[in-house]
C-alpha cells in the first residue's frame, strides 16, 4: 500500500521528521553556547596528599627513636608489616610495647598476629615451628611475648583507646587467652615451664564501644613506611 503513495507524501514525511529534530536539539545547542560564553569559575579543587618519603623497615626503628612523632596512632599500624621480615620487625614492636603511652589494643594485635602460642612453647624450651638450633634466651620473638606478658600482669598498657585490627571483641580476646592457657597446660604437663606469666589482664578486659582506628598520615607498604616529608 505504501507504493502507491505520491511522492509529495514522503517529502512531508521527511521535512516533518527533520522538524523533530531540530525541535529536540535546540536547548542542547542554546546550552553549549551559554557555556562557551559563560564567564570562567573558579573551582576548589581537592586538597593534594603531601608528599610523601620511604623509609626501609631496617632503617624504621632509628627512625622511630630519632626523629617521628611519639603518637600511640602512629605505632598501632607497624604491626601491619610484613612479618616474613622478623629480624627487622621484632625489634620495632619490642620497642613500641616498652613505649609508656603504647595502646592495649596494639599490643594485643601483636600478640595474634605473632603466634603467641608457638613462642609461649618455644619460651619453655619446646620446638613447635623450629628447625634447627634454638635458643629462647637470645630470641626477639621470646623477648617481644615476655615484655608484653610482664606489662600486662604489672603496670599495664595505656587505653585502650585504640580499636584492634585483630578481631576485635572482648569475647575474641578471652578466647584467645583459654588458648594460651591450653598451651601452657600441655607445656607444664611435659615438665616444661614458661618463666614469665599469661597475659590474662590484658586479654581479660572489656573491649570498650568507644575506642576508634588510629589517625596518622604514615602508611605501611609491605616491608616499609611512607612517611610525609615534614615528618621524615
Amino acid at each position: 500500500m505504501l507504493d502507491g503513495l505520491p511522492i509529495w507524501f514522503w517529502y512531508l514525511v521527511v521535512i516533518a521528521g527533520t522538524a523533530v529534530l531540530v525541535v529536540r536539539h535546540l536547548p542542547r545547542v542554546a546550552r553549549r553556547r551559554k557555556h562557551q560564553h559563560a564567564p570562567a569559575v573558579a573551582v576548589a579543587r581537592p586538597e593534594e596528599p603531601p608528599a610523601m618519603t620511604r623509609i626501609e623497615m631496617p632503617e624504621i626503628l632509628d627512625w622511630l627513636q630519632r626523629r617521628a612523632p611519639r603518637s600511640p596512632d602512629l605505632w598501632h599500624i607497624l604491626p601491619d608489616l610484613n612479618w616474613d621480615y622478623e629480624e627487622h620487625l621484632l625489634p620495632i614492636l619490642l620497642w613500641v610495647v616498652r613505649q609508656p603511652e603504647c595502646d592495649a589494643a596494639t599490643a594485643i594485635d601483636i600478640l595474634k598476629l605473632m603466634n603467641a602460642d608457638v613462642t609461649l612453647d618455644r619460651a619453655s624450651g619446646g620446638t613447635t615451628w623450629t628447625f634447627g638450633a634454638f635458643d629462647p634466651n637470645d630470641s626477639d620473638e621470646v623477648r617481644l611475648l615476655q615484655a608484653i606478658c610482664e606489662r600486662s600482669e604489672g603496670g599495664g598498657f595505656a587505653g585502650p583507646v585504640l580499636k584492634q585490627t585483630m578481631w576485635p571483641s572482648t569475647h575474641a580476646n578471652r578466647q584467645y587467652l583459654e588458648m594460651l592457657q591450653d598451651v601452657l597446660a600441655k607445656i607444664e604437663a611435659e615438665g616444661r615451664s614458661v618463666p614469665f606469666p599469661l597475659p590474662v589482664k590484658l586479654l581479660s578486659a572489656p573491649v570498650p564501644d568507644d575506642v576508634r582506628p588510629a589517625r596518622t598520615p604514615v602508611q605501611t607498604y609491605d616491608d616499609a613506611i611512607l612517611v610525609p616529608l615534614d615528618m621524615a
